[in-house]
């Protein structure tokens, strides 16, 4: 009788490791953070843009807005911006400036005028 009650114990735990074994895990997906990398195409660049501070962010959103100039090529991060387009360097950070362009804000390094954001 102690032999079969202990059989059936061990029965009893193996087929509910098993069953642990088999839980599957649902992890909630969640919005990127404003700056946070997603993702690439595979062989992509993963991010071409430099990490740039929070401050700087909201500095610029909250600036008020000027006429936007208007370029006819395409504004990309990493290139440069035009030279005909005026930049403002931030106060707090100096080693950020901003800049609107084609009805966009852009952030750029102010001493190579190189684009490290664009803000929709």
């Amino acid at each position: 009788m102690k032999k079969l009650t202990t059989l059936t114990t061990a029965a009893v735990l193996l087929s509910t490791m098993a069953a642990m074994a088999q839980t599957t895990v649902i992890e909630e997906r969640r919005a990127p953070a404003p700056g946070e990398t997603v993702g690439s195409a595979v062989g992509g660049v993963v991010d071409s843009a430099i990490a740039v501070p929070g401050a700087v962010i909201n500095f610029v959103t909250g600036a008020p807005t000027r006429r936007s100039v208007r370029v006819e090529r395409e504004i990309v991060v990493g290139e440069p911006l035009p030279t005909e387009v005026e930049v403002t360097v931030i106060p707090e950070h100096r080693d950020y400036a901003y800049a609107y362009v084609n009805e966009r804000r852009v952030i750029v390094e102010p001493r190579t005028r190189r684009i490290v954001r664009i803000i929709d």
